[in-house]
């Protein structure tokens, strides 16, 4: 999964070098359509760097949790790592009992747990969704309005 979550971000940097790269190209075009209207445009330009800030802001969380457990489970050390550096596992070290030098899991909370996790990832995934339809919304208001 490291590997997959590390591919979503390289393409995103790719995407995002190909587009300032066709933005560079065009300028004095998109100068010109960009203070056409300006209150639209800036607001749709804003919108899409919140998105774009919280969509791989989120990817990097993501990454470093994944980390987080993976250094855990092969190397079996204390939790305590998980709850200071983790973004969606801060519940998950409460689940965790030590026996010995090993650590395992109450089998009835760790659905629980796990089912957090599953509703800040969704939280997350609907935010990315709503911030793509309305920038869908904003670029057809602009689109009539400049009509």
């Amino acid at each position: 999964m490291s590997k997959l979550i590390n591919k979503f971000l390289l393409r995103v940097i790719v995407f995002l070098t190909i587009i300032l790269i066709i933005i560079g190209y065009l300028y004095p075009i998109l100068k010109l359509a960009f203070l056409s209207n300006v209150y639209i445009n800036s607001l749709i330009i804003l919108s899409l760097l919140f998105g774009l800030i919280y969509t791989i802001l989120n990817l990097i969380n993501i990454q470093n949790d994944y980390s987080l457990l993976t250094n855990f489970a092969r190397t079996k050390s204390a939790p305590k790592l998980l709850k200071i550096n983790s973004v969606f596992l801060k519940n998950f070290t409460k689940e965790l009992y030590e026996y010995g030098k090993k650590y395992t899991f109450v089998s009835s909370s760790i659905e629980k747990v796990v089912e957090e996790i599953d509703i800040k990832l969704a939280t997350i995934r609907e935010t990315s969704r709503y911030l793509v339809g309305l920038l869908i919304f904003l670029g057809l208001l602009g689109t009539f309005w400049g009509l």
